[in-house]
Formats: C-alpha cells, structure tokens, sequence
C-alpha cells in the first residue's frame, strides 16, 4: 500500500468533520437570522403601539388643557358674582 492510500480516509474523515461543524455553524445562523427577524419585527410592532400612545397622551393633553381654561372661566365667573353679590350686601 502506498502512503497516499494510507492518508486517503484520514483526509476525507478530516474534511467530513469540517463539513459537520460548517454545516452546525449555518444551522446557528439561520436560527439567529430568524430570532433577529422575529425581534425586528417585535420591535417594530412596539414603535408603532408607542407613537400611538404618544397620539393618544397628545390628545388626553389637549382635552386636559380646554378643561382647565372652561374651569378657569367658570371660577372667574363664579368669583365676579360672589363679589358683586358681597358689595351688593354691604
């Protein structure tokens, strides 16, 4: 037997297990590739509900600001009619 015959199987044994790890190594990429996808998707979800809750405060802010001005006028007003009715009195 010649030494290349010898060698022969050792090399292709070699080559075997660097393809099985190679082949385990792209397994874990396409599982990574795929949770990225899955939390990109997530995060994208999460940005979209947080600008409509943005929207919404915006809009709970504007309903708390023209209820503060209409509660203001009407404690201006109440306030004018109990001093008229105090110099009235007096």
């Amino acid at each position: 037997m010649s030494k290349n015959t010898i060698n022969q199987p050792y090399i292709f044994l070699k080559l075997n297990r660097r393809m099985e790890k190679l082949a385990r190594v792209l397994d874990h990429l396409d599982v990574t590739t795929y949770r990225y996808k899955q939390l990109s998707l997530a995060y994208r979800q999460l940005i979209l509900q947080c600008m409509e809750l943005a929207e919404t405060i915006d809009q709970i802010d504007v309903v708390v600001f023209e209820a503060r001005q209409a509660f203001d006028l009407l404690n201006a007003a109440l306030k004018e009619e109990w001093e008229a009715s105090n110099s009235e009195r007096s």
